[in-house]
């Protein structure tokens, strides 16, 4: 089970994933503290086992403290964005909150390697672009979490630091647009859409 948990104070896509055989959960970028995260927590039934990043900006870790110490689970995130989840000016948590914020601690994976977490196996596609570390998660059922690499009609913004818009296409075009078209892309904000959708009407990238 997939939920898509729009969180409201910068419209973020927290996604809560449950796996129906054994109960088991993990949270995708919890961007903020809010109780509707929680209640999904409960109404699922889920044991959260892990909380994974697809990238370190403010608005997807925001709620990570505090969901790291109430369901006592690691963190996960791409070795890449090592240096922007440890720096607050550089997650820009220090530019867009009045708490400025490092996360430390966490257990990074390499580029391209396969999570085992609740479970499932979690194939991992590194994305740079928006960020060094931006990183797509291929859940079963051929969903994609793309965090801030793909929207719908749209990508990424790559003024960031670490951003390049070079490294984005090559991570769209060449990655993301190698899926099946019926891949659903889930993104970090906005609608859902499909890969198939995306390579004929993206009005960035198509192919």
């Amino acid at each position: 089970m997939l939920k898509v948990l729009t969180l409201p104070s910068m419209s973020v896509n927290c996604y809560l994933y449950v796996h129906e055989e054994t109960g088991e959960g993990i949270l995708f970028d919890p961007g903020e503290v809010h109780p509707k995260i929680e209640k999904a927590v409960v109404e699922s039934g889920a044991k959260i086992v892990a909380i994974v990043l697809t990238h370190g900006h403010a608005d997807h870790i925001l709620g990570v403290p505090k969901y790291r110490d109430l369901y006592d689970v690691p963190v996960y995130a791409s070795v890449n964005e090592q240096s922007i989840l440890e720096s607050d000016r550089h997650n820009y948590t220090s530019q867009m909150t009045r708490t400025p914020l490092s996360i430390e601690g966490v257990h990074y994976f390499e580029e391209n390697e396969t999570l085992h977490l609740a479970g499932i196996d979690i194939p991992t596609f590194s994305t740079p672009g928006h960020s060094r570390g931006s990183t797509c998660f291929l859940l079963p059922g051929g969903n994609l979490l793309s965090g801030d690499t793909l929207f719908a009609g749209s990508i990424g913004r790559t003024d960031l630091f670490g951003g390049s818009m070079q490294e984005l296409e090559h991570s769209v075009m060449e990655i993301l647009y190698a899926l099946p078209d019926d891949t659903v892309v889930y993104p970090g904000h906005g609608p859902s859409t499909t890969i198939g959708r995306e390579k004929r009407t993206n009005a960035f990238f198509r192919a």
